[in-house]
This record gives structure tokens, sequence and C-alpha cells, in this order.
């Protein structure tokens, strides 16, 4: 793998983990935790994509 790939996946898994341990801060139980810190980063994902689908058919 690419050394970008490495950092990616390394952003993502701190990203991760970092949500996390933000819900569990805020009280929620550990499977909440994970689901939201799965979840907001497929979300985001999700909105960028679909906002570089709409650049790329107006270009």
């Amino acid at each position: 793998m690419q050394r970008q790939h490495w950092l990616g996946l390394f952003a993502l898994v701190t990203l991760i983990l970092a949500s996390a341990a933000l819900g569990r801060t805020l009280g929620l139980r550990l499977g909440d935790s994970f689901y939201l810190a799965i979840f907001v980063p497929t979300l985001i994902g999700w909105w960028l994509g679909r906002r570089n689908q709409r650049k790329a058919e107006h270009s």
C-alpha cells in the first residue's frame, strides 16, 4: 500500500476511537458510542461524495 493509504487508515481509526471516547465522556454506552463513531464519518463521507459528484456533473 502507498503511504497515503496508511495515513488515511490511521486518520480513520483515530477518528473512530476519538469519537467513541467522546461518546463515553458524554455518558453513552460503549455500543452506542461505537455506533456513533462509525455513523458520523460514514455520513460525512456520503455527503462529500455527493458534493463531489455534483461538481463533476456541472463541469
